[in-house]
């Protein structure tokens, strides 16, 4: 799924906070820990928040937070992928721990 901004500033715009929210079809999505948001190919700092499920416990909106480098008076087109697209199979795309074993570390992604 793409994700299209538009051109926003006169100057570069590089980890600009970003958010989206998006829709999902009765199982088509069962864990936020396994999806990305890229650019030109490169994982960009994500944050997801499920906030609702269908009744069959698969997500049906997920709001991502993320980062994404916006260029000088031009638009940019990022990408939505999740691990059910093939790519990230088995590649731990924004699978999170927590450092000390508490759920109050910080956390960092593994690859």
């Amino acid at each position: 799924m793409k994700i299209y901004f538009d051109k926003l500033y006169s100057y570069d715009r590089l980890q600009e906070p970003a958010g989206i929210a998006l829709p999902f079809k009765e199982g088509e999505l069962k864990s936020a820990d396994r999806i990305a948001i890229t650019q030109n190919g490169k994982k960009c700092m994500v944050q997801p928040k499920v906030t609702s499920k269908h009744a069959d416990g698969s997500i049906r909106y997920l709001y991502v937070d993320f980062l994404a480098d916006i260029p000088a008076n031009k638009g940019a087109v990022l990408e939505f992928e999740k691990e059910t697209d093939g790519k990230y199979e088995g590649k731990g795309v924004s699978e999170r721990t927590h450092e000390g074993g508490s759920s109050g570390g910080a956390e960092e992604e593994k690859e």
